[in-house]
C-alpha cells in the first residue's frame, strides 16, 4: 500500500459514520498498550470534529447566544459530520453553515420562530470572511490622485477583496449590534429589505447600511469596470459618478487594475 492509499484510508476511517474497528484500521494503526486501533481512530475523529465545532462557535457567536450552547453545539456537530473540511486553514471553514441553518429553520417546526437565523449567520460569516480576506496591495489601493487617470479609461476599478454586500429582509444588523453591545433586549422584525455592506478598513471590520445610489454602483464595481463602462451601466452622469467614487475612495472600498490584469464583465 503506497502513501497516498494509506492517507485516503485514514481519512475515510476518521470521517463520522465509519467504523474504526474495520480491518483497514489494523493495517494502519499499530496496537500498543490498552487502546485498540479503532479507539485510536476515534481519538483522531473526535479531535477533528471538536476542532471544527470550536471554529463554528468562534465564527457564529450571536447564533450560539440566541440558540443556547446545547442547541448550537448539536447543530454544529451535525454540520461537521456532513461537511468535512478540505482546507488546512480552519479560518475558511463554515461557509455552508448559513445554508444548513436555512434547511433546519425551514423544515423543523421547533425552529419556526428562527426564520431570520440563516441570514444572521450569513452576516456573521461575511464579517469573518472580510476579517480574513486578502489584503489589498498598497500599489493597487485607489486614492484621490488616481481619479483623473481613471477617466481616461487606462485603468479599471474594482471593489477590494475585503468587501461584501448583503441584502436581507430581516433586521439582522440590529440583532448583531445588540449582541455585541451587550443589549439582550428583543428586536422588532419588520418586513423590509435591508441592504448592508461589510468591509475591512485598517484591520477593523465594519458593517453599514447601503443607501442609494451607492447600492447601484457596487454590484458593477464588484466585477471590475472602467469608468465609462460604469457610466453606461448606471443612471448617473460623470459628475455624479465622480462624487460617489470620491466617497467610496475615502471609505477605502476601491482598488484599481491595469488593462493587462483586469477584465470587464
Amino acid at each position: 500500500m503506497n502513501l497516498y492509499d494509506c492517507q485516503q484510508k485514514l481519512i475515510t476511517m476518521i470521517e463520522p459514520g465509519h467504523d474504526g474497528n474495520n480491518p483497514g484500521a489494523h493495517q494502519l494503526i499499530k496496537k500498543t498498550g490498552k487502546l485498540s486501533p479503532g479507539k485510536r481512530i476515534d481519538i483522531y475523529r473526535r479531535s477533528i470534529t471538536s476542532g471544527q465545532q470550536r471554529t463554528l462557535q468562534l465564527v457564529f457567536p450571536v447564533c450560539q447566544a440566541i440558540l443556547g450552547d446545547a442547541c448550537f453545539n448539536t447543530l454544529a456537530r451535525d454540520y461537521t459530520w456532513d461537511n468535512r473540511s478540505d482546507c488546512d486553514d480552519l479560518n475558511h471553514y463554515g461557509h455552508l453553515f448559513p445554508e444548513f441553518i436555512d434547511e433546519i429553520t425551514n423544515t423543523l417546526s421547533a425552529f419556526a420562530d428562527y426564520a431570520y437565523l440563516g441570514d444572521l449567520s450569513r452576516l456573521e460569516w461575511l464579517w469573518h470572511h472580510c476579517h480574513f480576506a486578502k489584503n489589498t496591495p498598497d500599489h493597487k489601493r485607489l486614492n484621490f490622485n488616481h481619479l483623473n487617470v481613471i477617466k481616461t479609461g487606462l485603468v479599471w476599478l474594482k471593489t477590494i477583496p475585503a468587501l461584501q454586500r448583503f441584502d436581507t429582509p430581516w433586521p439582522v444588523y440590529a440583532i448583531w449590534l445588540n449582541h455585541h453591545s451587550g443589549n439582550n433586549s428583543g428586536t422588532e422584525m419588520p418586513a423590509s429589505l435591508e441592504q448592508l455592506v461589510i468591509w475591512r478598513q485598517n484591520d477593523l471590520v465594519k458593517i453599514g447600511k447601503l443607501e442609494p445610489p451607492v447600492d447601484e454602483l457596487l454590484p458593477i464595481l464588484e466585477k471590475g469596470c472602467t469608468i465609462s463602462h460604469l457610466a453606461d451601466k448606471s443612471s448617473m452622469n460623470y459628475q455624479q459618478l465622480h462624487e460617489h467614487l470620491l466617497w467610496m475612495t475615502a471609505k477605502g472600498w476601491l482598488m484599481f487594475q491595469t488593462k493587462d490584469s483586469a477584465h470587464v464583465q
